[in-house]
């Protein structure tokens, strides 16, 4: 399930699956902005019939690793 995470990131931020890496910082480093992240919530709601927008994002992660951790969590 996180290397499904990872791609769907990378995807969703136009950058290659090499750079999404765990200390990644999602705004500094891979340039995501608010758009982006909701719209990456929404697909992984959709991959894996769940609900968690807003339970994850405000949390507002700023690494891969805390946001593939926070999604984990609340798909358990």
């Amino acid at each position: 399930m996180e290397e499904a995470i990872v791609r769907m990131i990378a995807d969703q931020l136009h950058v290659e699956k090499q750079l999404v890496t765990e200390n990644a910082r999602l705004v500094e480093d891979l340039a995501a902005d608010s758009l982006d992240m909701f719209q990456l919530m929404v697909r992984v709601e959709e991959n894996f019939d769940a609900r968690l927008s807003g339970e994850v994002l405000g949390r507002k992660p700023q690494t891969v690793k805390e946001l593939v951790t926070y999604i984990m969590e609340a798909l358990a």
